[in-house]
């Protein structure tokens, strides 16, 4: 796993408590999924490709690498205060 403030760059068996400590965020856990692609199949409903990008309350997960059908490595990134309260404007507005 390697880090920068606000992104960890993964292998897709890390799992989310890892992730969440690394990033200070609080990414789901759920019976179905442990993992950063458990997470990510999940969240897209579908097998992911190279290069998709996968949205979240907190940031983004960026796939770098699939094998096959398996997500092996992801850039998980925070989103910076002025993004989140972007998102979060935007969240918003959606709502009727």
């Amino acid at each position: 796993m390697t880090a920068d403030d606000r992104s960890v760059v993964v292998r897709g068996e890390v799992t989310i408590e890892e992730v969440n400590d690394a990033l200070d965020i609080s990414l789901p856990e759920d019976e179905e999924f442990e993992t950063i692609a458990g997470f990510v199949l999940d969240r897209a409903g579908r097998i992911v490709d190279e290069g998709e990008t996968v949205a979240f309350e907190e940031g983004t997960i960026a796939i770098e690498e699939v094998e096959n059908t398996r997500v092996v490595k992801a850039r998980v990134t925070r989103y910076s205060e002025d993004e989140k309260e972007e998102t979060e404007r935007v969240n918003e507005s959606q709502v009727t």
